[in-house]
């Protein structure tokens, strides 16, 4: 006589309903979104992210700077950028043309300071230039880097699903000053400094939802026939 209190899962074994699940397929990834306009310091620029079909976690910025020119110093420590949270003024997260959300530089890294762990902060500092260590935020100065600005926003905290135009998400940079941002420590300014930022990505995770996918496609063939 057949136990209905079991049943087989999708493996074969013979298991208690309440462990027997099903989890559509998923896929995770990390995508990299160039902006839509180029950025430049003292200016606004804008990356539109148009995937669907997907749960987005989280946001990270990835600037990429020239070197900081137009200093001489006998100091190794200088000259340098800030940490690149301050970079700018503010950024607006828009949604279906309403602004979501607006994240301010204080805020960005008041809020990775305190609402990480340890290895995970330093980790998020040194991608931006660290607070904390002028020796290396002096390095990457020194020539082309990239620099990594970690969003603290709603989709890290509700994950949220991109599947529809409504959805698509709009990121508006609206960036500060090189002369706020260029620290001359004890370098000799023999001009004003020079700095071009040379392009900015949006890295995103993301997860795939391949049976929203099928769905869609199930229903475009049904009507179809």
């Amino acid at each position: 006589m057949p136990n209905h209190h079991f049943s087989a899962n999708k493996k074969g074994h013979n298991v208690a309903h309440s462990q027997n699940i099903s989890v559509p397929q998923m896929k995770h990834e990390s995508i990299i979104i160039p902006s839509t306009s180029a950025p430049t310091w003292g200016g606004y620029f804008v990356i539109d992210f148009r995937e669907r079909n997907c749960i987005l976690h989280d946001l990270l910025l990835q600037f990429n700077a020239s070197a900081l020119i137009g200093y001489t110093s006998t100091n190794a420590t200088s000259p340098r950028y800030t940490p690149a949270y301050f970079w700018f003024n503010r950024i607006e997260l828009v949604q279906n043309n309403n602004v979501i959300d607006t994240i301010y530089s204080n805020q960005q890294f008041i809020s990775n300071q305190l609402f990480n762990f340890d290895e995970q902060r330093n980790l998020i500092n040194l991608g931006c230039g660290a607070y904390n260590n002028t020796t290396q935020r002096a390095t990457l100065a020194a020539s082309t880097n990239s620099y990594y600005v970690d969003l603290w926003n709603y989709f890290q905290q509700g994950h949220l699903p991109i599947l529809s135009q409504k959805d698509d998400l709009q990121i508006r940079i609206y960036m500060d000053t090189l002369a706020n941002n260029a620290v001359t420590g004890t370098a000799t300014l023999t001009a004003s400094p020079i700095s071009t930022i040379n392009s900015c990505n949006l890295i995103a995770k993301v997860t795939r939802l391949q049976f929203i996918r099928f769905i869609t496609s199930f229903k475009i063939n049904s009507i179809k026939t």
